[in-house]
């Protein structure tokens, strides 16, 4: 699969999701498979729209944001389209899609156009993957609740007066990433475990504990309270 029609893909097919159950006293266990609506199905549900563009129900409030990227991809993949002289139909959106990454596919293997016209058309799609994911499935995100590693900061005052301290550490369990909020570091951990490790040697170091790094590597898979 080439990568424009690897990313529509993304975009306009049904989602298997896979999820493992452990058995059970009123089943067995194994492999969960759910077939999820396209993401594209999704954001046209929720901008309270039909596909003609009509309200699919007066009663249904429209979500402005998703509405806005809705019609943002129907202009865009309109234009694509015409340009590439491949069939249109807004109540067909996902197909249009799909016959144009053919044709434009086929295109760019025939060296019609070059690679960064295509390239652009892959990020495109890609952002709009990205944002309605973002959009439906935010990330699952947790406070940190010991001093950053790097700073030394432990909680922040809140944007809004009226609201308590946040933590400076949040975990991003999604992205498998650790931040420090504190804008005076700003810190990103590319991984979880990074960032376990250091905690732990430095509280140690804190603590004079007299320990090799090395030996705190045996931390890092060890199960403990995020």
């Amino acid at each position: 699969m080439s990568e424009l029609s690897e990313a529509v893909s993304a975009l306009v097919d049904v989602r298997p999701v896979i999820t493992r159950q452990e058995a059970g006293e009123a089943h067995k266990g194994g492999v969960h498979v759910e077939t999820h609506p396209s993401l594209l199905s999704l954001l046209l549900e929720d901008t309270g729209i039909s596909k003609n563009g009509g309200s699919s129900d007066p009663g249904i409030p429209v979500d402005a944001f998703r509405l806005e990227l809705w019609m943002q991809v129907v202009e865009i993949v309109r234009d694509w389209c015409l340009a590439a002289r491949t069939g249109f139909s807004r109540d067909l959106l996902a197909e249009s899609l799909t016959g144009f990454a053919r044709r434009y596919d086929a295109l760019y293997g025939a060296r019609s156009i070059d690679y960064e016209s295509y390239a652009d058309k892959v990020r495109q799609v890609d952002l709009w993957v990205t944002r309605i994911e973002a959009n439906f499935n935010p990330d699952e995100t947790r406070e940190g609740r010991t001093a950053c590693p790097r700073c030394g900061v432990r909680k922040l005052k809140h944007p809004d007066p009226d609201q308590p301290e946040q933590f400076a550490i949040v975990i991003n369990v999604t992205r498998d990433t650790v931040t420090c909020l504190n804008p005076e570091c700003g810190v990103v951990w590319p991984h979880i475990a990074e960032w376990r490790f250091e905690t732990n040697y430095m509280e140690r170091v804190a603590a004079g504990v007299d320990i090799e790094p090395e030996a705190l590597e045996l931390l890092v898979t060890r199960e403990t309270t995020i």
